[in-house]
């Protein structure tokens, strides 16, 4: 058994690949948050497949940014910031796996109508992944320390990204020169 000395929130897309190495958590108690930008890609990615369950699924995004925009132009408080989302995020929270569960199901749901996607299409896997990580894509309801992406931290990224491969000749002292 490991005991943990310390603990930390990572909020990173559900990938495996992203979680800490089995030796860091040995020592490290790791929470991972999900993004919902991450559950939404895919779904905005191939809208065209199917108009119905898609738009259905970005208006029910779209409500959950439009919660975060209500609750930062208020008072910044942890009370009401954990007030809106339990209130009002966590229902819409409820649609989207209600719609994602008939889909994996292959059942008809009540507003978009029968599934028509089977395991292995990019919608279907889309669904199957908001599923799976729900808790981690819903845990920043409960944490008002939390933002729902990780958007501006994925953004402030991009430029070191930038230029270490503008960088390609970095590594040695001809290619720096």
């Amino acid at each position: 058994k490991t005991s943990a000395a310390a603990t930390i929130k990572a909020q990173c897309d559900c990938s495996s690949q992203n979680h800490v190495e089995p030796e860091v958590a040995k020592r490290i108690k790791v929470t991972y948050v999900g993004c919902s930008s991450h559950g939404r890609r895919p779904i905005f990615r191939y809208r065209d497949q199917d108009e119905e369950l898609c738009y259905y699924l970005l208006r029910c995004f779209a409500a959950l940014a439009n919660i975060e925009a209500v609750i930062k132009r208020g008072p910044l408080t942890h009370d009401r910031t954990l007030r809106y989302r339990q209130r009002y995020a966590a229902r819409i929270w409820g649609l989207i796996k209600g719609v994602c569960q008939a889909v994996v199901d292959e059942v008809a749901h009540p507003i978009t109508g029968p599934s028509r996607w089977r395991k292995g299409n990019k919608l279907y896997d889309a669904c199957l992944y908001v599923l799976r990580h729900f808790d981690a894509l819903t845990h920043y309801l409960t944490d008002p320390l939390l933002e729902p992406d990780n958007n501006a931290i994925e953004q402030g990224l991009r430029g070191e990204k930038l230029i270490e491969n503008a960088a390609l000749f970095r590594k040695s002292e001809l290619g720096r020169v």
